[in-house]
């Protein structure tokens, strides 16, 4: 998967600028977008052809969280339960199931908007 971003010489001079805004908007931006997939992924449960409802622990074990590196911003949509990987993934017996990865590559455009209307927030350009 690959994202790209161009931006003006003239946008670039105002993010330098305005680093620690630049940077607050990312951070936000890629926190709405992680809640974003999550909520996409709890609702796709019980939908013709994935994975239904039994117990709702899956459902709810999603998470998703952000964090700050030294020079980068994590967003990361998953689950602690031990049988979440045989579904996304599945194995050897159990197809494929996945509740995660859509939700993620099915909004590609919605999660892009999400973080860039969060810079543009706060970068006044």
């Amino acid at each position: 998967m690959k994202v790209k971003a161009e931006l003006d010489k003239n946008v670039l001079k105002q993010i330098n600028t305005d680093k620690k805004n630049f940077e607050k908007g990312v951070l936000v931006g890629v926190r709405n977008a992680m809640l974003f997939v999550e909520r996409e992924s709890k609702s796709s449960f019980g939908k013709p052809g994935n994975l239904k409802v039994k117990s709702g622990r899956l459902r709810s074990s999603i998470y998703s969280k952000v964090q700050e590196a030294r020079d980068k911003i994590i967003g990361s949509v998953g689950s602690n339960v031990i049988y979440a990987p045989v579904h996304e993934f599945g194995n050897f017996k159990t197809p494929a199931r996945p509740f995660i990865e859509p939700a993620f590559s099915n909004n590609i455009e919605r999660i892009n908007e999400l973080i860039v209307s969060s810079i543009d927030k706060e970068v006044k350009l």
